[in-house]
């Protein structure tokens, strides 16, 4: 018969060798840094295609955290050298056409949105890539530099003295995150997925207290992508949208719920209004020949919200969001969504102003004195 020590004794040793073996288990389940750089670096070199969709956003920390986004971009490539990188600089007043560099595997282009009748072709892919750089917050360049060796500049792969910080998941992936410093002495981040080791967002320092993320999503690898992905046109100073009848016919039976044409309606009553309250002296007649010369109607804002679905949805996403839009709960959120901003804005007004002049009373009470007073 065993002692209770001789139990004891045994627990202990149990409890030792699991910890062991869990200690053991989770060192061999994170490669050293330098590894997983390396494993990124050959997954992007080998792959056939790639296609993502991202963003760049400001990210400033605090108690008045917030997070802003200042570039949307989408990559397509396909090896050796055919790629597309088209982006939108969310952070410029009044921007509101894509920009893009592309590359058809013999010459290289770029197109600039305020530079809507020019497009300037290249020989070499790289300078298009670097001239874009700047001007897409490095998103046409942090990528398609792992995927072609020949672009150059500064890589993730330039990072020193690397170190594993910790493992999480990031928009649902496992993912290492591991920092490295910049030649610049910058300490940067990147987060790899465990599971295929591409680059789902890197982290860099902007100022104090401030930080620059990129972050790629919807990642698709080695799939076949059409040719004229990479021959865009460009035509009125934008790049023309090449969509489906199809698709464009099920993002116009989605905008019935999400932007309906008597909302739009609505809000373009109340620009009328404003417009004739300036111009008292314009007949009615003259304003219908003025609305019809321009257009001015529902039909010209809902054209506006089809190349945005397009852009940032698929056709499946489409009449997935169709269906959810013509279930119960879709038909009672295209009933109260409106409600809902409205009365959130209303409350936001209230507690703003007993956030307001609890702030002044505060302020008071420690001796400040508003410039008003």
């Amino acid at each position: 018969m065993r002692t209770p020590q001789a139990y004891f004794t045994l627990l202990v040793a149990l409890v030792t060798l699991l910890t062991c073996e869990l200690v053991v288990v989770s060192q061999t389940q994170a490669p050293a840094p330098q590894e997983i750089v390396k494993k990124m670096a050959e997954r992007y070199a080998t792959l056939s295609s790639y296609q993502d969709s991202g963003v760049v956003e400001t990210v400033t920390e605090g108690p008045l955290a917030r997070r802003g986004t200042d570039i949307a971009f989408k990559i397509h490539f396909t090896r050796p050298n055919k790629l597309h990188v088209e982006w939108l600089d969310c952070a410029a007043p009044g921007s509101s056409e894509k920009n893009a560099i592309w590359s058809d595997g013999s010459k290289s282009s770029r197109f600039y949105s305020w530079e809507p009748d020019h497009v300037e072709t290249k020989d070499d892919l790289s300078l298009a890539v670097a001239g874009a750089t700047g001007v897409s917050r490095s998103s046409a360049h942090t990528v398609p530099e792992l995927l072609i060796s020949d672009i150059g500049g500064f890589s993730l792969t330039d990072l020193t003295k690397l170190t594993l910080k910790k493992q999480e998941v990031f928009e649902g992936e496992e993912c290492y995150v591991v920092e490295g410093f910049h030649p610049n002495g910058e300490a940067w981040q990147i987060w790899i997925s465990t599971k295929d080791f591409l680059l789902r967002k890197f982290r860099s320092p902007s100022l104090k207290d401030e930080f620059t993320e990129e972050i790629h999503r919807e990642i698709k690898v080695d799939n076949k992508i059409a040719d004229e992905t990479y021959q865009p046109k460009v035509a009125n100073g934008r790049i023309l949208s090449v969509i489906s009848k199809e698709k464009e016919a099920d993002i116009r039976r989605l905008l019935t719920y999400v932007a309906p044409r008597e909302r739009i309606n609505h809000q373009l009553n109340d620009v009328v209004k404003l417009l004739k309250a300036g111009w008292p002296q314009v007949t009615e007649k003259t304003w219908q020949e003025v609305f019809t010369e321009v257009r001015f109607d529902a039909d010209v804002v809902l054209q506006i919200y089809v190349s945005i679905y397009d852009w940032h949805y698929t056709g499946d996403e489409i009449k997935q969001l169709i269906t959810l839009y013509e279930s119960p709960l879709g038909q009672k959120l295209s009933k109260t969504e409106d409600l809902v901003q409205i009365e959130a804005t209303l409350r936001g007004e209230a507690i703003g102003l007993e956030m307001l002049k609890s702030i002044q009373e505060k302020l008071k009470a420690k001796g400040y004195k508003s410039a008003a007073a």
